[in-house]
């Protein structure tokens, strides 16, 4: 915390600004007071982003968002005003060293408060994309240190989740390089996943008291970012494979929240490897023996170990007589760290669909050449009525065979992503995906086509007409294969029709169960 510089502002809006809290891509951070004297930051917009035009709109939606955003783990936002001359948005304020702060001065934190720390980060991030909105900052200057466990602070570069990309109107990139995602770096397309990405990054610095991709100029760390693997040297053992999964270079890749929290939080303290000697008075009855303390074991294949038997009770003795001592209890097996929650789809499905005005005339050539071929062989140069006749059929013949076989051979990849973040369908290059805060509803429609031991399935998705800029890719549509897309006044639909065993079929379906919960609609019977 600084003095004000010549230059600051003496008040922004109701608030009188004190002291200088920071400063960052966006703007600079007062501490300021209310007319009670209630303390708030104070997040200043610079003039030049300011100016970008589009900005004011998109920050007043931000704020808006902002505003609904609630948790543990979130200083609220409770005033701003978009249309000043440098727009502001003020937060509460808390009396509380960042995580810089904090690892600079005490040093990396230990295993278990890592484990803490990491949770209530991760349901800091779930209240954030829950209210529609991505942090784009997440890194140890906006982690405050409160004693009761970490607050996420500064929402002024938060961008609402729908399209949110990590350029200015001017190409400026906007973040904190050294914990940046991937996406953000290239100036690509941010959702939750790149939240969790900074989330990785903020763990190791805090296990490590530096950033997983070290320090450097600009340029050199997004370089490092988008091509190099993170240095987790230092990083607990237990905490590596989640840490390198919330590390992964691609989206998709890296686990939801609830996943986090689970796998974060799956390690308890242990119980003592013994118990302690029990004393019987010499004329007061023998007490009930304790129950027996059951060893804690790992999650395998392999059925558990039974426990230790139950401490015998003492027989009653003129003298005191201590209790015989229990044998030790096993001591705990480590859990291992479960793998990232998240349900993966992926297939060659069968294409419909004509090969495009390229492709069948190319067709057309081939099946020309094929009827020509002959009646030059057999009946020379001699063109006449019936040759020609027989040249016409014959290509039309070829020509419709040509296009069935080819038909029946064109496959495109198709994928399915499912985490607690939202949906994601693939098919070839494209892909489509929605948090579950905008899907309306998911229906996995059995049709009526079977291949084998495969029963043909159409995954759709409905949101509301409003949350979406723009139509799903052509990919999604009839003519490419996939189930479709409906565009109507209140809602539009995308999906992806698949070949599924029943074991496959199952699956999937429990993960819809699962992830999608109130959006999931039961199977039904269609003739698509």
């Amino acid at each position: 915390m600084d003095e004000l510089r010549p230059g600051d502002p003496l008040r922004v809006g109701p608030y009188e600004l004190q002291k200088r809290l920071g400063a960052g891509g966006m703007g600079e951070v007062y501490l300021g007071r209310s007319r009670s004297g209630r303390a708030v930051a104070v997040k200043l917009v610079r003039a030049e982003i300011a100016a970008d035009p589009g900005f004011r709109s998109r920050f007043r939606r931000e704020v808006d968002a902002a505003r609904a955003v609630s948790g543990f783990w979130t200083a609220s936002v409770v005033d701003a005003d978009p249309e000043a001359e440098r727009p502001w948005v003020a937060s509460q304020y808390l009396e509380a060293p960042d995580l810089g702060v904090l690892v600079q001065r005490d040093g990396p934190l230990p295993e278990a408060a890592l484990r803490a720390l990491g949770a209530g980060l991760t349901e800091a991030l779930a209240s954030v994309h829950a209210a529609g909105l991505v942090h784009r900052d997440l890194k140890p200057g906006n982690v405050l240190m409160v004693d009761d466990g970490p607050r996420v602070i500064d929402f002024g570069i938060s961008k609402a989740l729908e399209g949110a990309t990590m350029l200015t109107g001017t190409g400026a990139v906007i973040g904190t390089p050294g914990f940046m995602s991937p996406e953000q770096a290239t100036g690509g397309r941010v959702g939750a996943e790149s939240d969790v990405f900074s989330l990785g990054s903020v763990l190791v610095f805090a296990a490590t008291g530096r950033a997983p991709f070290g320090t450097g100029t600009v340029p050199a760390l997004l370089y490092r970012v988008v091509h190099d693997e993170p240095d987790l040297g230092g990083v607990p053992a237990a905490l590596r494979p989640v840490v390198t999964a919330c590390l992964a270079k691609d989206p998709r890749e890296r686990p939801g929240t609830d996943a986090l929290i689970d796998t974060l939080t799956a390690a308890r303290e242990e119980p003592p490897a013994h118990r302690p000697t029990v004393v019987a008075p010499a004329a007061t009855p023998p007490a009930t023996p304790p129950a027996p303390v059951p060893a804690v074991v790992a999650f395998t294949a392999a059925p558990p170990t039974a426990t230790a038997p139950p401490v015998a009770a003492p027989a009653p003795a003129p003298a005191p007589v201590a209790a015989p001592v229990a044998a030790p209890v096993a001591a705990p097996v480590a859990a291992p760290v479960a793998a990232p929650g998240r349900y993966e789809l992926a297939q060659q499905a069968p294409v419909s669909g004509g090969p495009g005005l390229a492709g069948n005339a190319g067709i057309f050539t081939i099946a020309l050449v094929l009827s020509v071929a002959p009646q030059l062989a057999v009946f020379g140069n001699q063109v006449t009525a019936m040759s020609l006749i027989r040249v016409a059929l014959f290509t039309t013949v070829l020509t419709w065979a040509l296009r069935a076989l080819i038909r029946a051979r064109r496959t495109a990849a198709v994928t399915v992503g499912l985490d607690a973040t939202g949906l994601r369908l693939g098919h070839g290059g494209a892909e489509w995906s929605r948090p579950w805060a905008e899907v309306q509803e998911v229906a996995l429609v059995r049709t009526r086509t079977t291949v084998g031991r495969r029963t043909g399935f159409l995954l759709r998705a409905t949101v509301p007409a409003g949350s979406l800029r723009a139509v799903p890719p052509k990919e999604f549509g009839v003519d490419s294969g996939a189930a479709g897309v409906t565009v109507a006044a209140a809602r539009r639909s995308a999906g992806l029709t698949l070949r599924l065993d029943p074991a496959e079929a199952r699956e999937l379906s429990t993960a819809l169960q699962r992830y999608a919960s109130r959006a999931y609609r039961p199977e039904r019977e269609t003739t698509a």
